[in-house]
Parts: structure tokens; sequence; C-alpha cells
């Protein structure tokens, strides 16, 4: 993603991941963003993988970003519970904020667990800033956090896949099928696993176009979106790219990415300015496509 404090003195750099659980590539942003002003906007419509996300937060970013510097701007980090195809339709589901998580932390005096009243003060604190619909004199004295379209500078969808390109997952994956409802038994290949997860893949395709276009009505003019997977299909990949561009082609267009050096992975360049990351060539698999809009 790339993503950059240079929007000049005293300008917020706005950053949204639309599929953001487990929650490691939003403290990746956060740290890339030290020293600026920010606002890291996180949406997942799992609450139970949110619930990870907030302990990753938690732990990285509130109690050791947040500390570390009374001088530098103290990052804004939200979670929004919420479908990734319809952001921000919905602007009562804020589930985090680090600047009220940091407020309980400084007032828990370094408890670990939060008690009983340390999870009623953050329900009230999370309700003051709600907006809710409409918005509210609370949320909006707070700073507000209905995540209006068009206002990001840069959008990051790592969307829904069918995993077939990350081998981890693959296991995970086929462990759970082993013995389960729906076949998946003791004697599954890998083989077998993938082409149960590509069975779909027409309404796979689907969503993830949707929350393509879901990213880009949050991006601002000028701003950069990166679609990206951990599949190997191209169906999900560089037919959903060219399928956005089809309808987007006066609003974007595809642009090269301008952070590969020497010492990056190989990768092989397809349409759109997409790179392809093969396990012939690196460990790591999936593909990347930057619009700019």
């Amino acid at each position: 993603l790339n993503v950059q404090g240079n929007g000049g003195e005293g300008r917020t750099v706005r950053v949204l991941d639309l599929c953001c659980c487990p929650g490691a590539k939003l403290c990746m942003i956060v740290d890339m963003l030290l020293g600026s002003r920010m606002e890291v906007v996180g949406v997942d419509i799992s609450d139970a993988r949110l619930n990870i996300c907030k302990k990753l937060l938690r732990k990285y970013v509130v109690t050791d970003v947040v500390s570390e510097s009374s001088e530098a701007p103290s990052p804004l980090v939200r979670l929004f519970h919420a479908d990734g195809t319809t952001f921000p339709q919905r602007s009562d589901c804020l589930v985090f904020d680090s600047r009220a998580e940091a407020q309980e932390t400084a007032s828990s005096k370094g408890r670990k667990r939060m008690n009983k009243s340390a999870r009623a003060r953050e329900k009230k604190r999370l309700k003051q800033l709600n907006p809710g619909e409409g918005g509210n004199e609370a949320g909006d004295k707070a700073g507000g956090t209905k995540a209006s379209p068009a206002e990001y500078d840069y959008v990051l969808v790592d969307a829904e896949c069918s995993t077939d390109g990350a081998l981890t997952h693959l296991k995970h994956k086929k462990k759970g099928l082993k013995g389960g409802a729906g076949g998946g038994g003791e004697g599954e290949t890998v083989t077998a696993t993938v082409k149960r997860k590509l069975d779909d893949e027409e309404n796979l395709t689907a969503l993830q176009l949707s929350l393509l276009n879901s990213g880009f009505a949050n991006l601002k003019v000028g701003g950069t979106i990166v679609y990206a997977t951990c599949s190997l299909s191209a169906k999900q990949n560089e037919d959903v790219v060219r399928a956005f561009i089809d309808q987007h082609g006066g609003e974007a267009e595809a642009v090269p990415l301008d952070f590969l050096d020497g010492n990056m992975s190989p990768a092989v360049s397809g349409p759109n300015h997409s790179l392809r990351f093969s396990p012939t060539l690196t460990a790591e698999v999936g593909v990347d496509s930057v619009i700019s809009g």
C-alpha cells in the first residue's frame, strides 16, 4: 500500500482497510504512519475475528504506540463491525476506538484484563462516539465516527477469497474437513480441498467485485485503492480488476506499483499493472493491483 504521511502539516491521512481482520495489516499501516496525523479505519463482518483484531490493536497500538511519545500525534484507529460491501451505510457499529481505549488503559492502572466496570465504561464511550443514523452531538464533539464516503486517501481491499494460494490456510481447512459434514474425509487430497473451495467461485467473484466497488466509493478523488487476494485464480484477481476497470473506466485507472525494488521477491506482471507472486518464483503467493481514482 505504501501509505505515506505526506499530506502536509496538520493534514490527517485517512486509510480504510475494508477486510481488516485479523489485524496485522492495520498494525503495519499505523507503524508506517507514525509521526503523522492519521485515522486508520478497519471494517470486518466477522465479530469473532474482530475480537482477535481488538486484542492485537490493544497490544501493539494502544499500549506501545500511544505511550511511546507524548509529542507525536496520537494515532486514531477505529474498528467497525459492518458489511464491507455496504460500508458506511450503517454508522452505529463502532466496536473499537484507540483514543477511548488509551483513556481506559490510563485509568485502569496497568490492569491486563477489563473488569465489569471497565467494560461498562468502554461500552459507554463507544456509544458516545457512535453517531448512529444521522449523527449525534456527543459523537460530533468527540471528532465524529461516521466514515462518510469519498474521504479516504488510501483503501486496502484484501478481499475474501478461496485461499487456494495459501498453503497454511489449506492445511487448516483440510484438517477441519476431516470427518465433518459435507465430505472431506481422512483421505481427501489438497487438490480436492482446493476444488471444494473453488466450486462456488462465481458467487465469490461477485462478492470481491462488490467489495472493490465499495472501497472505491469510499476513496477520495486522487486517492489510491489496492486490491489483493491470496488466491491463484485469475477469475478472483485479474478478471475482477478488469471488470472493475470496465465499470469505472472514466473514473479510475490502474497504475504501476512504485515501491518494488531489486530486493523484492520476483513477480510476474499482468494486465492492468497487476502482479502475480507465483510459488515457482517466491514463497509469497497472491495478486496485487493498484488503482488510482
